[in-house]
């Protein structure tokens, strides 16, 4: 086996948006990235369930997509 290095997207987005809720914010915005990437939707997806844990609602228009640099 190979030493690696991976991401866990979805638990990386719940903890990057259970910081912003622990520091005050309640109107949480994202941009992901491409909708047809696995990782851009688990990261969203965590998001949504930090938001919804803590009661919060993403309005429409708060979440876009953008290409990969």
């Amino acid at each position: 086996m190979r030493p690696s290095v991976g991401s866990a997207n979805w638990s990386g987005g719940l903890m990057a948006t259970r910081h912003l809720i622990e520091l005050g914010h309640r109107g949480i915005a994202a941009i992901t990235g491409p909708e047809d990437m696995m990782c851009s939707l688990a990261r969203l997806d965590g998001l949504r369930s930090a938001t919804n844990s803590a009661g919060l609602e993403i309005r429409p228009g708060w979440i876009a997509s953008a290409t990969s640099t």
